[in-house]
């Protein structure tokens, strides 16, 4: 830039530090003479992404604490605290109940094959790690999230708000509607909907209108599309694009609120149903021992 160059050519040679889109942003609002209300544009636009990215990291933080913690608990109970049972239990024989000896069947298969039940999680978890980073792989993963139920939901509120916060910045900051679309289709997070998109940018450019094409992709809600029509109509589609990206950058965060809601009180009794059997299965055999033979 001190040399003479342009600001967005300078971002541009930096292409692992600033995104495609953030460049052309730059480069539109030079073009224009509105450079400061675009960087102050690109500025909202990060703060909210990140904004919604670390809302939904901090309420998945308690879960995973407690799967973590609740998971602990019974591997100490499995592999500690059982075993010390097992001496007093050894010549009961068959009058031990049929839970307990389940109980204790686990507990000495997780004591000596520990490292098994570790090396098929580790190599799962890399196996399917793998196979989500390959195209074929990646192609049918993100197939499935848009066919679950409650998956499907949270994908479509996470691509609208992330798609119409994109596009409605880039058209509002003098960006075309071609380019703009060419680039907010690889913003997409998932890779049905990247290829949706670029089929819908296609056929803006053969000249229809953005909500038609872009309600035949069966991602976007369909209040989405009406609000976009309706920018449309009123020759206002960047305000109602960043207007549908509130409000679904809302409705992501309240289904998220909701859903941790549901999952928290259910991992708490799926602990507790793992351990109350634990602790009834245990009971039972001291209680039977009164029928033992002296």
């Amino acid at each position: 830039v001190q040399g003479g160059g342009y600001l967005s050519d300078a971002f541009a040679q930096y292409a692992n530090v600033f995104p495609k889109l953030y460049v052309n942003m730059v480069r539109a609002g030079e073009a224009g003479g509105v450079l400061e209300a675009v960087l102050d544009r690109l500025g909202i636009f990060l703060e909210t992404s990140q904004d919604l990215k670390d809302y939904i990291k901090s309420a998945l933080i308690y879960p995973v604490f407690l799967v973590c913690v609740g998971g602990l608990s019974i591997i100490i109970l499995m592999t500690y605290v059982i075993p010390k049972f097992t001496i007093i239990f050894s010549d009961m024989g068959g009058t031990i109940p049929l839970s307990t000896r389940m109980l204790l069947s686990t507990s000495r298969w997780m004591q000596q094959y520990w490292w098994l039940a570790v090396g098929v999680v580790i190599l799962g978890w890399l196996g399917l790690k793998r196979y989500a980073a390959s195209e074929k792989g990646r192609l049918r993963i993100d197939h499935l999230k848009l066919k679950l139920p409650i998956m499907k939901a949270f994908v479509q509120k996470l691509e609208a708000a992330r798609f119409t916060r994109t596009l409605g910045t880039l058209i509002k900051s003098g960006v075309p509607i071609l380019h703009a679309m060419e680039l907010v289709k690889d913003v997409a997070g998932n890779v049905v909907v990247t290829g949706r998109l670029a089929a819908a940018r296609n056929r803006v450019k053969e000249g229809e209108r953005l909500s038609v094409p872009l309600a035949d992709t069966g991602v976007f809600p369909s209040l989405a599309i009406q609000m976009i029509t309706v920018g449309e109509e009123t020759g206002r589609l960047e305000e109602m694009l960043l207007r549908v990206a509130e409000n679904y950058e809302k409705a992501l965060k309240n289904m998220v609120k909701r859903l941790i809601g549901l999952l928290e009180p259910a991992m708490i009794l799926i602990m507790g149903v793992i351990v109350a059997f634990i602790v009834i299965s245990m009971l039972m055999a001291i209680f039977s021992m009164n029928d033992m033979p002296f």
